[in-house]
């Protein structure tokens, strides 16, 4: 089951070209620009108008419906996506990608999923890469790869703000703000505040083959995020970019050996980007905090031991 809700969402901006379909470009096939006609590989394209009307905050949502995805629910927010086989609700064979930064839990190695740092507002599309270029991309990503890349702040210029809320006490609100200062500076601020309730599901914690329920189950979920983003062109085909984000998330995450009661696990980004037709040069540094997260198990079975 999925969560129901309706959004109510204002915006002024200068964004307003569409490209049809058949002319979409992709990056992820060959790490290069080409029509998603000519890729020599199956990719699906989460385009900017599904992102637009679609009333959710989740964008997983998205992702469940695409052709050669198989998708496993658990939770709200949790969502483990396989591409070709062998899936799980801890599934880390996939790769995920942001704005050329590897987007992975550093604890678990699982892609970051709903603890991404950008909102939904900030992307234009999501590239999900079905073959086995995802090869490319490193071990990781030879089950696929799901590639998401944000709004160009020189071309997206203006302010969103979003509101919305659903079954499952979901309450959402999210801003956006992107703005140029002159024809070579530019800077992008967005935030986000998500909460609600988890279905109603207990899993069981076994203690010599006696079942008993997870200790202190916290079922309120709440999801925080901020970013911010500034580019500047040393020449109109050669960009400079400096983003940072945060989140920080309180839920349960599902694991092969019970659930996980999530709190206060803060991710944070930092990377500085260069840009040009003949030179690309990326660096970035993620790092978590974790350490108000314990395992529903263990510490059900240390009360009861």
């Amino acid at each position: 089951a999925g969560t129901l809700g309706a959004v109510c969402s204002f915006a002024q901006n200068n964004d307003s070209i569409r490209t049809r379909d058949i002319d979409a470009v992709v990056v992820s096939a060959n790490r290069k620009i080409q029509k998603i006609t000519e890729v020599p590989a199956t990719i699906n394209v989460i385009s900017q108008k599904d992102i637009e009307e679609f009333s959710g905050f989740n964008l997983s949502e998205l992702a469940a419906r695409q052709k050669g995805v198989d998708f496993v629910r658990s939770g709200v927010l949790g969502a483990g996506f396989n591409i070709r086989g062998f899936n799980t609700a801890f599934n880390s064979k996939n790769l995920q990608i942001t704005d050329d930064r590897i987007s992975t839990l550093i604890a678990t190695g699982l892609p970051l999923g709903s603890m991404e740092t950008i909102i939904k507002e900030d992307v234009e599309k999501v590239e999900i890469l079905l073959g086995p270029n995802g090869t490319l991309y490193g071990p990781n990503a030879h089950n696929g790869l799901v590639n998401s890349i944000s709004k160009d702040i020189f071309r997206s210029q203006g302010t969103t703000v979003a509101v919305g809320g659903g079954n499952q006490n979901v309450l959402t609100a999210r801003l956006r703000h992107a703005q140029a200062i002159n024809d070579k500076l530019a800077f992008k601020l967005a935030f986000e505040h998500s909460q609600g309730t988890e279905f109603k599901y207990a899993d069981s914690v076994y203690i010599n083959n006696k079942a008993y329920e997870e200790l202190d189950l916290d079922r309120d979920f709440k999801v925080v995020k901020f970013n911010g983003q500034l580019g500047y062109k040393l020449a109109p085909n050669k960009m400079l970019t400096a983003y940072y984000g945060h989140s920080n998330s309180n839920m349960l995450g599902v694991t092969n050996a019970g659930r996980n009661q999530i709190k206060d696990w803060s991710i944070q980004q930092f990377q500085l980007k260069y840009n040009s037709p003949r030179l690309f040069v990326n660096a970035y540094y993620n790092w978590s905090k974790t350490d108000k997260t314990y395992s529903m198990n263990q510490r059900t079975q240390n009360y009861w031991s």
